[in-house]
């Protein structure tokens, strides 16, 4: 029996749909430079990873041994994204959750990679920031890792009955590091193969509704 009071979400590729753009946004960068592009999503999958600077390394992108090409190609995609972001919305049965959650009285929170104004805008766009009892984004551009920002907003929290669920496996270490269970989409950023045996992994918000009990 899940007896959750508390949900901690991941949001882009969770909740919200861009696996789609964030492949139109790489694969300009890519066609640009006259590199490979990503022909499928599971050529994607191959490929992502946190820190997102492996990531861009591992398609092909020059950033140097040092990193110093990685700012210039971070703020490109960003502007490619932000182009695109208007057209996407949340995953169907997303909201519906959400607001099935908050009406049981469960709290919920987000704990994401983007940079937390680019998050807030998000979040407002699509007209559910009220929903959340706490938004967690990070200082920057470059998805290194949540982990410290998701630790700094757990302290003093009581999370006993708190359940993480993202796309990732850097959701999955996310929710090691705030010692709480962790559960999966199918539909996001890594294949259903990134996560280990013992981890569930939901095919739709009906799954996630029943696993959670709402």
């Amino acid at each position: 029996m899940n007896d959750f009071d508390t949900v901690i979400w991941d949001f882009n590729g969770t909740l919200l749909d861009d696996v789609g753009i964030c492949m139109d946004s790489v694969n300009t960068l890519l066609r640009c430079r006259g590199l490979k592009t990503l022909g499928s999503v599971a050529e994607y999958h191959a490929v992502f990873r946190f820190p997102v600077i492996d990531y861009y390394r591992a398609v092909g992108f020059d950033i140097g041994e040092d990193g110093s090409g990685y700012d210039p190609i971070a703020h490109e995609w960003v502007r490619e994204y932000l182009s695109r972001e208007k057209d996407i919305g949340l995953y169907p049965g997303a909201r519906e959750t959400l607001g099935a959650l908050k009406d049981a009285g469960i709290h919920q929170a987000i704990v994401s990679a983007t940079e937390y104004g680019m998050l807030m805008s998000q979040l407002d766009r699509l007209g559910v920031t009220e929903i959340f009892d706490g938004v967690v984004g990070t200082g920057d551009i470059y998805a290194s890792s949540k982990i410290e920002a998701a630790k700094k907003w757990a302290s003093g929290r009581d999370l006993s009955f708190a359940v993480m669920i993202g796309d990732t496996p850097h959701d999955m270490d996310t929710a090691a590091a705030l010692g709480v269970p962790f559960a999966a989409v199918s539909w996001g950023h890594a294949a259903r193969e990134a996560f280990p045996d013992g981890v569930p992994v939901f095919d739709d918000f009906r799954e996630i509704r029943e696993y959670l009990k709402v």
